[in-house]
C-alpha cells in the first residue's frame, strides 16, 4: 500500500546549516548522507513524499540532482526561497527524465520554476481530512475553522505551532530518534489530534484586540 510522507528544509550541500540550525553532524557530507539514509529507511519507491523546499543550497545544480536521485519515492516539491540551484537544475534540463517518469513533480510547474517570487501552496484531501501545504507558515489558511491541518517548513522549528498548523522540516521532530526523518501521514494525524485549541473566527477576533 502506498504511503504518504512530509518533509522539508534538508539544505543539501549547505555546510553552514550545521551551525545555523545546530545539526549534529561533523561534515556536510555526513549530514547529507544521513538525511538520505533516514529517508530511504522508511520511504518505499511506491510512496509519495511531499518536500516543502529548500532542498539544496550553496552547492551546484549537479550536486542537488545527485542527492534527489538517491531519494526513494515520488517527490512532490514546493520550491522554497533557497531553491536557486534546484531551479537552475530544472532549467538546465538535468531532471527531465525524472519529470517525465513521474519521479519528481514541481508544484506550480514552469511558473514556479521561472518565477522565484511565487509562493506556491496546495490543498490536499486524505479521505475527507484536508491538509493545506506550503513552504511558508500561515497565520490563517483555507477552512482552518473546519479542522483543516496546515503544514509548512522554512522556519527550522523557530515558528511555534498555531492551532492545527506546524512545521514539518527536518529540524522539527520532537523525538530525538526521529530527527532528520520525514513525517508519515499517520504522524501528522496523531499530532493534529492532540491539538485541542481549535481555530475559529471568534478566536482570531480576540487575538487582534
Amino acid at each position: 500500500m502506498k504511503n504518504y510522507w512530509f518533509t522539508g528544509d534538508p539544505h543539501f550541500g549547505h555546510s553552514k546549516i550545521l551551525t545555523l540550525c545546530n545539526r549534529p553532524f561533523n561534515t556536510i557530507e555526513e549530514h547529507d548522507n544521513s538525511i538520505i539514509s533516514n529517508h530511504n529507511s522508511v520511504v518505499l519507491n511506491e510512496d509519495t513524499v511531499f518536500n516543502f523546499g529548500d532542498i539544496g543550497y550553496r552547492c551546484s545544480p549537479f550536486y542537488v540532482v545527485e542527492k534527489i536521485r538517491q531519494l526513494n519515492g515520488k517527490l512532490i516539491v514546493i520550491l522554497g526561497n533557497h531553491d536557486k540551484v534546484l531551479r537552475q537544475a530544472l532549467q538546465m534540463g538535468l531532471l527531465e527524465k525524472e519529470l517525465r517518469d513521474g519521479k519528481i513533480e514541481i508544484l506550480g510547474g514552469k511558473c514556479a520554476i521561472e518565477d522565484h517570487t511565487l509562493a506556491i501552496s496546495k490543498m490536499l484531501d486524505f479521505n475527507g481530512q484536508k491538509i493545506f501545504i506550503g513552504h511558508y507558515g500561515h497565520r490563517t489558511w483555507p477552512s482552518a475553522f473546519r479542522g483543516t491541518i496546515h503544514l509548512f517548513a522554512h522556519s527550522h522549528s523557530n515558528l511555534p505551532p498555531l492551532y492545527k498548523s506546524f512545521d514539518i522540516g527536518v529540524d522539527t521532530h520532537s523525538e530525538t530518534h526521529k530527527r532528520f526523518y520525514p513525517y508519515s501521514l499517520q504522524e501528522i494525524f496523531n499530532i493534529a489530534a492532540k491539538i485541542t485549541d481549535e481555530f475559529s473566527e471568534k478566536n482570531e477576533d480576540n487575538h487582534n484586540r
